[in-house]
């Protein structure tokens, strides 16, 4: 191999490492030649850019901006680029093509017209760190070589990380800080994967930040008290400030800040008053017995092991702290880091023994689809899986465990025995029992859902019964464990609910659905229920009389699903609308200014007893009512279905004085056809 390029990513930055030959390894300048980019994106005007624009975009709220990569690629999400929808799992290979382009471009005088080709089989390593974890890597590997990389590998830099910084085969701890959090990776030895990986959420920033962030906080608050600032929404702001005035070495520091309500404020922090907060702090020095919670319920004990501290974990404050209770702690230094990738591409170019690891069947795998028969389902990712017709023992099998919510399901395993483990889902029941040898290419297959952790999150946006198994293989051989339902009923799509004085009117869509029930209840009469269903009256749609003089209907239609087994059916929450036959009466409650920093601003309060037949429109004019409305032009108007029946609403609005002298504002009907059917009491307010 003539050169290497390695991609080590992390749970939010990326690096772009190579080396050519016999030279030592280099960074390929990413972002403005800087030598690591935030894993993130930003796609707008038919270009897709990565690094600190779009996490600048993402701190302005930017619904194109995409900064949380782990967590986004196993979900439904896209993203449009010159007319095109692609899954987000995508963005990673797509920012990236234009670096991989110039480097084959300048560093190996590839022509252009040939970069295609050369891509396509250049030597390409991914490295994860070990936070990520292994179906999200396998699932980036597969990305990239779905994406025409067909020489792409996934690697690990550990043993080459273990060699530089202890050269000893004790027990290893990787404690790694990434996002606020800590996650605990334990190798047994230095030639083994992780044992285990353990999150200790918000443990991983320097408390003392978050110290100095809430003295910047509470200092803003206190000099501007008329100026609301959302701490939660801000708090990475403030937290960028806080370093720069913990790594300030003045006395006094200063700075100004711009939150996302729009306001740039100054700060003035004296060092003398955040030394005390700090001395004072209890929760400074919580993340010790997390640690040895963390190895005492692995059976572990810490003079067993080195302490190997990466990401946020690896400061001068952290590795204090850890020497204070632990013997054998070592932070990665930048001369460390060097030598580490020097040695590992070289392992890589001159075939020394580290080795890759080429494309696996991911470890876990569940499919969807609606089979005719049994004998179409198959697991979904990777090639050629193995049969159950191998030779060797039965593997013993799985139990799988639903934990059932309301817009989510949850399934969780207990896997006894060794093999991999497999999960496969079906909208009908599986005629495999515990026990039972499985022969897995008379299972056919559809969609792969990655299970993220030790956990599978099933999205219930379907309608139905779901049946999901549980195999194992081991050699070849393939045993069933006891499958487990879910059931899963969404409201009626397209629905559509009218009525006047005679008749209530209701149209749907069956989307799957097995029917309906529907219910209409004219003012306290007895409630009406019917069930309809769809092999009966295919029509989606159908009408009931109101009985004469009824002032108010209330309508409301839900799904159903038959359960297993026959044994009755499940109805969805209600789409509801209730219609008043009668004058609807406005309340107009009362009128309120924005206070002193807002003089025009103004909110308006009014409730209604039933739905209303149209919007209301707000007029206002100074020092008199205003009365000929049809040639006046309405301040706001408010959507009908933006205010419900029996609670106040707020009508928000902005209005600019010419004078000091009385503000009149008068609501009504917004479709002047339809003023007859309301009656707003009073009809004007007004306000000094």
């Amino acid at each position: 191999m003539t050169y290497a390029v390695v991609l080590h990513l992390t749970s939010d930055s990326i690096k772009f490492l190579y080396m050519i030959g016999k030279n030592d390894f280099a960074y390929y300048p990413l972002d403005n030649d800087q030598l690591e980019m935030p894993l993130a994106f930003y796609v707008g005007n038919d270009r897709l850019q990565m690094g600190r624009f779009a996490i600048e975009r993402e701190r302005e709220k930017d619904v194109n901006a995409y900064t949380h990569y782990f967590d986004i690629i196993n979900t439904d999400a896209t993203f449009t680029i010159k007319g095109g929808i692609f899954p987000v799992d995508k963005l990673l290979v797509q920012g990236m093509e234009p670096f991989i382009t110039s480097f084959l471009r300048e560093k190996r005088s590839i022509p252009d017209s040939e970069i295609a080709a050369e891509r396509s089989q250049m030597p390409l390593f991914l490295s994860f760190s070990n936070e990520i974890t292994d179906d999200n890597a396998q699932h980036v590997l597969g990305v990239f070589y779905e994406s025409g990389y067909n020489a792409v590998t996934q690697v690990s830099i550990n043993e080459s990380l273990f060699d530089i910084l202890a050269n000893s085969n004790r027990s290893k701890m990787m404690v790694t800080g990434r996002s606020g959090s800590i996650y605990l990776s334990f190798f047994p030895d230095k030639a083994q994967p992780a044992q285990f990986t353990t999150i200790l959420e918000g443990y991983g920033q320097d408390p003392r930040i978050r110290v100095c962030a809430n003295h910047i906080f509470d200092m803003i608050s206190a000099k501007h008290p008329g100026i609301v600032i959302n701490k939660e929404d801000n708090w990475e702001l403030l937290t960028i400030e806080a370093q720069r005035v913990m790594e300030s070495p003045n006395p006094v520091v200063m700075g100004k800040i711009t939150f996302r309500e729009g306001v740039s404020l100054d700060y003035m922090v004296m060092k003398v008053k955040l030394n005390a907060l700090l001395a004072n702090d209890s929760g400074a020095h919580n993340v010790l017995p997390e640690i040895d919670r963390a190895l005492s319920n692995n059976g572990l004990q810490a003079s067993q092991i080195d302490f190997i501290l990466d990401g946020t974990m690896n400061s001068e404050y952290f590795v204090s702290l850890f020497k204070q209770r632990y013997s054998f702690v070592l932070p990665i230094s930048e001369q460390a880091k060097n030598k580490v990738w020097n040695l590992f591409l070289n392992k890589l170019i001159n075939g020394g023994e580290e080795t890759p690891i080429n494309i696996p069947n991911p470890n876990t795998i569940i499919t969807t689809q609606t089979p005719a028969n049994q004998t179409d389902v198959k697991p979904f990712g990777g090639s050629n899986p193995p049969t159950g017709g191998g030779g060797g023992p039965l593997p013993m099998p799985a139990t799988l465990h639903l934990h059932d919510g309301d817009g989510q399901a949850v399934i969780t395993w207990t896997k006894t025995g060794v093999g991999r483990l497999m999960i496969f889902c079906s909208e009908n029941k599986f005629n495999y029992g515990k026990g039972d040898s499985v022969d897995i290419n008379n299972l056919g297959g559809a969609t792969n859902i990655t299970p993220r952790d030790n956990q599978i999150v099933i999205e219930k946006d379907f309608c139905g019964q779901r049946y999901y198994l549980p195999i194992v293989e081991n050699r070849g051989m393939c045993c069933a464990g006891d499958q487990v339902s879910l059931l899963s009923v969404l409201p009626p799509q397209g629905v559509m609910l009218d009525c006047n004085t005679a008749t209530a009117m209701l149209r749907w869509e069956w989307n799957g659905i097995d029917g309906v029930r529907i219910k209409v209840k004219p003012d306290n009469s007895t409630l009406q229920c019917y069930d309809l269903f769809e092999a009966k009256n295919p029509m989606n749609n159908t009408a009931y009389s109101i009985p004469p003089n009824a002032s108010t209907v209330e309508i409301a239609i839900a799904s159903l699903i038959q359960e297993e087994g026959g044994n009755g059916y499940a109805e969805s929450e209600y789409i509801r609308k209730t219609f008043s036959l009668r004058k609807v009466l406005v309340d107009f409650i009362e009128i309120k200014k924005g206070g002193i920093l807002h003089k025009n601003k103004f909110s308006l309060f009014v409730s209604c007893g039933s739905e209303l037949p149209c919007g209301l429109s707000v007029y206002a004019q100074e020092g008199s009512f205003p009365i000929n409305i049809d040639q006046l032009q309405p301040i706001t108007t408010v959507e009908k279905s933006q205010i419900v029946p029996g609670t106040p609403y707020e009508i928000a609005l902005t209005y600019d004085r010419r004078t000091k002298g009385e503000l009149f504002f008068r609501i009504s009907a917004a479709e002047a056809e339809k003023r007859d059917a309301i009656i707003v009491n009073p009809e004007f307010r007004s306000i000094k």
